[in-house]
């Protein structure tokens, strides 16, 4: 069936649409504070092009001539998100220890946002151990956000207290939801 529609910009009306262009200066808000080596910067640029992808597929979607290509192109703009939520996903599981801090994931006791657990990642194992693997005994694992205390946390309103890589990925998963609450895909 062929889509008409009065207004060629009307996609900047759409909530997703917005909330897919909050996501994009975000994570590019984010990304501009990781520390430079090749691996971040990779990560760095593919979250970025997931971010505008996301944006981008809604644009091209609206443009489209059926109801079908739109419908398509929404899609792919919830895999962009989706595949930035994982990215955000793998920061907070500890992947990439070397931006643990400078992420703000390290939490000291009296941080009242969410309960202290010592990380569930893999490498809080290697965090309290002696690089011949036994036990250290000056070295402990420190207090980091898991991924289980990140997921039930609210996406709105959104904390601006939180860390940004948490923010960035409650809002992945508030676009997430976007679809299902209008019932379009």
């Amino acid at each position: 069936m062929l889509k008409s529609y009065n207004d060629p910009y009307g996609y900047k009306k759409l909530l997703a649409y917005k909330k897919a262009e909050e996501l994009q200066m975000a994570c590019s808000h984010l990304t501009h504070l990781f520390p430079f080596s090749k691996t971040l910067s990779s990560l760095a640029d593919q979250m970025d092009r997931s971010a505008r992808s996301g944006k981008q597929n809604i644009v091209e979607g609206w443009k489209r001539n059926t109801t079908k290509e739109y419908f398509d192109f929404l899609g792919f703009s919830i895999g962009a998100v989706a595949e930035l939520e994982e990215d955000c996903d793998d920061i907070i599981r500890g992947v990439y220890p070397e931006i643990i801090e400078k992420m703000g994931l390290k939490r000291e006791k009296g941080d009242e946002r969410a309960p202290l657990t010592p990380s569930s990642s893999f490498h809080s194992q290697f965090l309290s151990t002696t690089p011949s693997g036994s036990p250290s005994k000056t070295l402990s694992a420190p207090f980091l956000w898991t991924l289980s205390e990140v997921e039930k946390l609210l996406f709105y309103p959104l904390d601006s207290s939180l860390p940004f890589v948490i923010q960035l990925k409650l809002r992945c998963k508030e676009l997430n939801f976007l679809p299902d609450l209008s019932g379009l895909v």
